[in-house]
């Protein structure tokens, strides 16, 4: 059971570090798709969105794809620690 259970967690963990490491690489280099694909989902459930200051908003996306980018990256080595 335990055996299942950490698998489980492994695999979310992946997809976590995964999605996170994917947008944080897309708001690093490319803010503007980032910014743009939030827009997107955002209309879905009836949302408009815009930034009040361009130039700061994509500043703010870069900085913020670089931060999850790292947490991404540590989870795949606390989990590589955890494992051996």
């Amino acid at each position: 059971m335990m055996n299942d259970q950490m698998f489980l967690l492994q695999g979310m963990l992946i997809l976590i570090m995964g999605t996170g490491t994917g947008i944080g690489f897309l708001s690093l280099f490319w803010p503007l798709q980032s910014i743009q694909l939030y827009q997107w989902i955002m209309k879905i459930f009836n949302w408009k969105v815009e930034p009040i200051d361009l130039k700061r908003e994509l500043s703010t996306t870069r900085v913020l794809g670089f931060i999850a980018m790292v947490l991404s990256l540590l989870i795949f080595v606390v989990m590589r620690y955890v494992n051996g």
